[in-house]
């Protein structure tokens, strides 16, 4: 079988513009505007030259095989966790252990990904069962946004927009937040564009407006915006593996202009320093916590409750690692990304576990690219991969809708087969890449 690849020598130029502009504007504004929060400049030239040939050995084993979902999956991964995370470990002077860590645990990921085809599966035509969901998703919808009290006018005020989050209920009522924002949402919107039922890509749309204007998380503003960027990029044939660095360096760029004129910190607030360079510093903060205290064991979540193991600490462990970094008076919840939980669960043995979970689902989604379009498939789950920046993958499996975007695609018109309009986005795609 004729596997089409990247080739490196097309995309190196857009992850070092990426990269240098991820390092100019962490050392121009996001450490002068946040160093109150210990996002602070400290280079270390020979952590510097570490991090750089890390960088390129990871990029040497990069997956290449474009007709395979885990392949642009994991690109956002890279993208968004690791480049970051090598990049703040020499600008700030971190542990070098952890980026060490951090590379074996990507690299497990690439090799696993080259090593393993995808999972097939099977389901009979359920177009009815994805009509129900449809309908159970925007009667949930409405009834989160009535529940909450509807609009709320402080979420038309980014300034004020953090007040609207105080006091939202966890439990089942978050859990159904979540999985309508985050899984339900990106996979109709990428469905029905897919069916260009413009229409109902509308009402996928307005929904999640409605769900922002009500509870105030700015990602779910951002989820559509990624989803309509990614969709369009695949289907029009762009190159994804040089527009995605590029387009991240665009933003990086645009919001040190902000910054620099004054015309608003929102652009660098809400990538630089909340996307990329706070889940870098938190991984830090958990690995240097659990680097002389007790691991969590599992004991946090389901299967500590299943096998009895008892945990070890007074709070959410997000609490107890944010009191050890900012003081015993402190109380925010910190959470982390899948590689720094896993840490914290056991070690380096815990993250090279969620690795291998994570490369699980990957080939899951690598078998359904063989029935339904690329772009459905890419464009549904790019969501969950920045969800995984910032939450614990057993988490994200279930209360942050990874789970359900999988099931969702298993059910979601399985008899669907590359028409010929797939085919013809498709060969532009290979094409860009090629050429």
């Amino acid at each position: 079988m004729l596997i089409i690849k990247i080739r490196n020598n097309k995309i190196w130029p857009w992850l070092l513009l990426y990269t240098g502009t991820t390092i100019f504007i962490y050392l121009f504004s996001v450490s002068p505007l946040f160093s109150y929060s210990y996002l602070t400049t400290h280079i270390n030239m020979q952590k510097c030259i570490i991090c750089f040939l890390l960088y390129i050995i990871t990029l040497l084993c990069l997956p290449k095989d474009v007709k395979r979902a885990s392949t642009y999956l994991f690109y956002l991964i890279y993208l968004i966790t690791y480049v970051p995370t090598l990049m703040y470990t020499w600008m700030n002077n971190e542990d070098i252990r952890y980026i060490v860590y951090l590379t074996i645990s990507i690299l497990t990921i690439e090799v696993l990904i080259r090593k393993f085809k995808g999972i097939s599966l099977s389901v009979p035509h359920v177009d009815h069962l994805f009509l129900l969901i449809f309908g159970v998703y925007i009667i949930s919808s409405l009834f989160l946004v009535i529940r909450n009290g509807g609009i709320n006018p402080n979420t038309l005020l980014i300034s004020r927009v953090s007040s609207t989050r105080e006091g939202i209920e966890g439990g089942v009522w978050g859990y159904l937040l979540n999985w309508c924002a985050k899984s339900f949402s990106p996979m109709l919107f990428a469905y029905f564009a897919y069916k260009k039922k413009w229409l109902w890509v509308s009402v996928v749309c307005v929904i999640q407006a409605l769900l922002y204007f009500s509870f105030g998380f700015k990602a779910f503003l951002f989820s559509i915006a990624l989803l309509i960027l990614i969709s369009y990029v695949l289907r029009k044939g762009t190159d994804y593996f040089r527009l995605m660095p590029g387009f991240f360096a665009l933003i990086n760029i645009i919001s040190y202009f902000f910054y620099k004129f004054d015309i608003s910190k929102l652009p660098l607030f809400t990538f630089a320093y909340r996307t990329l360079f706070i889940p870098a510093q938190t991984q830090f903060q958990y690995f240097n916590f659990f680097s002389t205290n007790k691991h969590l064991l599992f004991s946090e979540g389901i299967i500590g409750r299943l096998f009895g193991i008892k945990y070890p600490y007074s709070m959410p462990i997000g609490y107890i690692v944010n009191q050890s970094v900012y003081g015993a008076n402190h109380y925010s919840n910190g959470n982390t990304g899948i590689f720094a939980y896993g840490y914290a669960d056991c070690g380096l043995f815990g993250m090279i576990l969620a690795s291998f979970v994570l490369v699980s689902i990957f080939l899951i989604v690598d078998g359904l690219t063989k029935k339904l379009p690329l772009h459905i498939v890419v464009a549904a789950m790019s969501y969950q991969m920045f969800i995984l920046n910032d939450t614990n993958i057993l988490i994200s499996l279930n209360t942050g809708g990874i789970l359900w975007t999988v099931l969702l695609l298993i059910i979601i018109d399985p008899v669907i087969s590359r028409n010929n309009n797939d085919s013809i986005s498709n060969n532009k795609l290979l094409k860009s890449i090629l050429t």
